[in-house]
This record gives structure tokens, sequence and C-alpha cells, in this order.
């Protein structure tokens, strides 16, 4: 999922964000300057650590994310995690409902249609604009 799929999200008053993307994907956050981010951002794009990842998300009141390690990490930390999965998730995800057999605190979002990130993005940014 590409970061450009998530900016509606920017749109949200009040948010700030923090990313925690590694490896090539975070390249495309060098693109993105009017995307409101932590101060304190270029720390954390520089840390490779799952530690470090496990202490920023400790900070955080929410991650949103498509399916990834992360979420994982999230979850069984107990943080707010809402997941973005596409239309036939990995199996884990399991094929309906919004809520995860694994974790307590996620909640899951699908895509109505293969491809259609809109689907799953427009509803994040409703919830978010009414608090998560």
């Amino acid at each position: 999922m590409e970061l450009a799929h998530w900016l509606p999200l920017a749109q949200v008053p009040g948010v700030e964000f923090v990313s925690i993307q590694k490896g090539l994907g975070s390249k495309q956050l060098e693109q993105q300057h009017d995307l409101p981010l932590v101060a304190g951002q270029a720390q954390v794009s520089s840390s490779l650590d799952f530690r470090d990842t496990a202490a920023v998300l400790a900070h955080c009141d929410l991650l949103i994310s498509a399916d990834s390690g992360v979420v994982h990490l999230a979850g069984a930390l107990g943080v707010p995690t809402w997941v973005a999965l596409r239309w036939v998730p990995e199996w884990r995800w399991l094929l309906h409902g919004e809520v995860s057999p694994w974790y307590r605190s996620v909640r899951l979002f699908r895509q109505s249609s293969d491809g259609d990130w809109g689907s799953v993005v427009e509803p994040i940014r409703r919830a978010l604009a009414t608090g998560p």
C-alpha cells in the first residue's frame, strides 16, 4: 500500500503522524512534505531496531497500518491498532469482520473490492475524525 493512499488522513484536524516504515517504503516519506510528522521523525526513521519501534508504539495513541509485522508487535503490546486489509487478506485476519481473533486492541478495515484502497481509507478517516 503506497503512502499516497494514506494522505486523506492528514485532513483530520489535530492528527500528527509518525512513520515507522522501514526499508524501501520509507523513501516515499521524502516526497510528502505536507504530511504533519512529529518532531523527531528523523530519529525514528534512522533506527531499524524492533525494540525502538516498540518504544515508539508505546507512546502512540493509535497505529494505523497495512498488514505488517508492526501490526503484530502493536497487537502484542496492546496498542490500539487499525489495519487496512486487502480484498483477500492474509489468513490470520480471516475473510470477514472488524475484530481480530489474535489481538483485542486491533480493528480491521477491509477493501470492498480488489485493489480499492479508498474503500478502506475513507472509513478509517471517518473513524479517526470521531476519535480512536
